[in-house]
């Protein structure tokens, strides 16, 4: 995880080992405290946590 001078994150990165490879994602911050507007994806098209992660254990 990288920091600014403000000390809010910046960027943040994550590596691990999956079962069809390593994996490898790094997400950048940028544009603190500006407004943004999001559309949510309807229902059908999303997952829940709990769900994702439960299918996660299982393999």
């Amino acid at each position: 995880m990288w920091t600014g001078p403000d000390s809010r994150t910046e960027q943040y990165r994550v590596r691990a080992a999956a079962d069809k490879g390593p994996f490898d994602v790094t997400m950048t911050f940028l544009d603190h405290d500006k407004p943004v507007t999001v559309q949510a994806s309807p229902a059908k098209d999303t997952d829940g946590i709990a769900e994702t992660m439960k299918g996660a254990r299982q393999g």
